[in-house]
């Protein structure tokens, strides 16, 4: 007979990472996940990027519910080249902020759902 705790330690865990991209607009920081094309924004940095992580969490999610496959990260080079022709011509330049890497664990994320 399994114990409770047996069968959370053979739960599979869902982790992703994303690079993405801050720029700060006025009062906001204005986000953007190149590989997932989301647009999100926080009041300030750490807000930003728990916005940022609760947009993955829930466009990872949608991709699985629709039995689509959850696409891989991008390198930095690669997100921010797609970030650049996305917004050829544009007046705000997401590639001017802050470059980093958003991860969500999805597992997690369902569970409060």
């Amino acid at each position: 007979m399994e114990k409770e705790h047996d069968i959370f330690l053979k739960e599979e865990k869902m982790r992703v990472v994303y690079p993405t991209l801050i720029e700060k607009s006025d009062e906001i920081y204005l986000v953007f996940v190149p590989d997932l094309m989301i647009y999100t924004e926080g009041k300030d940095l750490p807000d930003a990027i728990e916005m940022a992580r609760d947009a993955i969490s829930l466009k990872c999610l949608s991709i699985e519910d629709s039995k689509k496959e959850i696409p891989g990260p991008s390198n930095y080079e690669k997100a921010i080249d797609l970030a650049k022709n996305i917004h050829e011509g544009e007046k705000f330049d997401y590639t001017k902020g802050i470059i980093t890497t958003v991860d969500a664990d999805l597992t997690r994320y369902r569970k409060k759902a």
